[in-house]
């Protein structure tokens, strides 16, 4: 309730200082709400993300996998989800997925691009994991996700029209990834609270659109820490919307996956995670 308050008011600060400046800076109207035509660098994003989950690890002799909305049957393989079982997942009332993006922020100067991105969440108790194929149990994962980056564009293309342009940024940079898992049986004894913390580098491209009023981007990066025993992807499409010189919408598809193998607290862990769902933004162009 307090996010939603927090946007409501935002939203309102934001139409009265557009309403003071269309009222003392004499303006192209057709310009304002134009991606081809502004010369704004930076970008502030305030965007949820909700995406369908599916979880497995192994640390010492606890074995544990499952997602949530769906409860694994005993002695059944888990297969990776399809898109209509994510959908399913999504729209579960007992489930109790709740991710939200913190702020995303970047710039564009010329041929460069840059952006700062945070987003924090958790799979609530009713996600209902396998243990050992032989009990079903309730755990909870949550995770802090950060990135920075820096890119250079590649390549630029103008339509004959002028109505459209298309831009490729490669880029490179760091993704810090905070995870804390906890587990719980009826028994006293089987307890476990995992906290695994690592910054990899990562590599990507990005793909950009734009067609007047709209713009499309396709972004996918790579993560990796020296081998393959920890490597992610991050890969997310979304359209968005000039509302005006200030705010656009935007909507799209965010999917992230991450494997991990290393030492925690003495023991071996083993987690890979797969999170996908529709993601949406409010942005400001400043």
């Amino acid at each position: 309730m307090r996010f939603f308050s927090l946007i409501v008011l935002l939203l309102a600060i934001v139409q009265a200082f557009e309403s003071f400046s269309q009222d003392t800076i004499p303006r192209n109207n057709k310009l304002q709400r134009n991606f081809l035509n502004n010369n704004g660098k930076w970008t502030v994003e305030i965007p949820v993300w909700i995406p369908g989950f599916r979880g497995q690890y192994t640390y010492g002799d606890v074995s544990l996998e499952g997602e949530d909305g769906v409860p694994p049957e005993i002695e059944q393989p888990i297969e990776k989800p399809g898109l209509g079982d994510i959908f399913k997942r999504l729209f579960k009332t007992e489930g109790s997925l709740n991710f939200v993006f913190m702020s995303r922020i970047s710039y564009t100067s010329d041929k460069i691009y840059a952006q700062l991105d945070g987003f924090s969440g958790a799979v609530g108790s009713n996600t209902t994991f396998r243990y050992n194929n032989a009990e079903l149990i309730k755990a909870k994962f949550s995770t802090n996700l950060y990135r920075l980056f820096a890119g250079y564009e590649i390549v630029e293309t103008w339509s004959e029209s002028q109505k459209s342009n298309y831009h490729l940024y490669a880029y490179g940079g760091i993704r810090l990834q905070d995870i804390n898992i906890q587990t719980e049986l009826d028994r006293r004894d089987f307890q476990k609270e995992i906290s695994p913390i690592w910054i990899e580098p990562i590599v990507g491209l990005r793909n950009e659109l734009a067609l007047e009023r709209w713009k499309f981007i396709l972004n996918g990066d790579l993560g990796f820490l020296g081998d393959t025993e920890r490597i992610s992807y991050m890969i997310s499409f979304n359209a968005s919307f000039r509302i005006s010189n200030l705010i656009s919408v935007k909507a799209g598809w965010t999917d992230w996956d991450t494997n991990y193998k290393g030492d925690v607290k003495g023991e071996d862990l083993t987690l890979y995670l797969h999170l996908s769902g529709p993601s949406t933004a409010l942005t400001f162009h400043f």
